[in-house]
């Protein structure tokens, strides 16, 4: 286990800096200081974020507290009926908070600045990464599916983790800072909020759905994992091709003669 944590963070770490080199040597023209900006503004979302999603729990909890021994029947009782709608909560709050912070990070900045911005909110979402992954390798599972099938999609994710990352939130960034400058900055915050809580609701769905055993079939495991994982790589690939030509676009124009 703890070989496979130390394997873990040392991919994760030489995914970052390896995409840091290649972002700089092939597109990053400006102030590299501009990444902390992304980092500042993603750790503010975050702090605000997670207390904003574990309120329902908070609030079962403290409605209980004269029975917290059967908080273990309770749990799984209010979340089985309810995967769809928590997921859809969980993931949504996540797109709402981190995108408005995207919006106001990139506002008004030059717009070379949305890219290292971006690699900014990428850096904490895979520290974010590296400390859940190392938390499933910690807490063991009742679940009823083989732990070689959950091995397979965990490692997956893990490898698609630094390509997910490094794309939508520099791509997002971009787009967003695109469209303000082209007087559409709230279409943009609803695209890429749309985007985001999509890939994070799918996400909790999946975790949730197999914790609490709303899915057991081998199959089913597979063919949802199979269609969360195409669609979390086109989906950032999309909005960083989009974003990258649009700042390009734009860049070139303000520096034309």
């Amino acid at each position: 286990m703890q070989l496979e944590a130390v394997v873990l963070v040392a991919y994760l770490t030489v995914a970052s800096i390896i995409t840091y080199l290649l972002l700089n040597r092939l597109l990053w023209r400006g102030e590299r200081d501009w990444v902390f900006i992304g980092v500042g503004y993603m750790i503010l979302a975050l702090i605000l974020q997670y207390p904003a999603q574990q309120a329902p729990f908070i609030v079962l909890l403290l409605s209980h507290l004269r029975s917290i021994t059967d908080l273990s029947s309770i749990i799984p009782s209010v979340v089985k009926p309810n995967v769809y709608l928590i997921s859809i909560y969980m993931g949504s709050l996540a797109g709402i908070f981190q995108e408005a912070a995207r919006y106001f990070a990139v506002k008004d900045r030059a717009m070379e600045a949305s890219l290292y911005v971006g690699y900014g909110f990428a850096l904490i979402d895979i520290a974010v990464a590296v400390m859940g992954s190392l938390a499933t390798l910690i807490i063991p599972n009742n679940l009823n599916i083989t732990i070689t099938t959950l091995g397979v999609i965990s490692l997956v994710g893990l490898l698609l983790q630094p390509l997910v990352s490094f794309l939508f939130h520099p791509g997002a960034s971009m787009m967003l800072r695109s469209m303000q400058a082209n007087g559409h900055g709230l279409r943009g915050l609803i695209v890429v909020t749309t985007a985001h809580a999509y890939m994070d609701s799918f996400l909790e769905y999946l975790d949730l759905a197999i914790a609490f055993g709303v899915i057991t079939s081998y199959g089913d495991v597979l063919k949802l994992s199979l269609v969360y994982f195409i669609s979390i790589t086109i989906i950032p690939v999309l909005i960083f091709s989009y974003g990258l030509r649009a700042l390009r676009k734009l860049t070139f124009t303000s520096n034309a003669p």
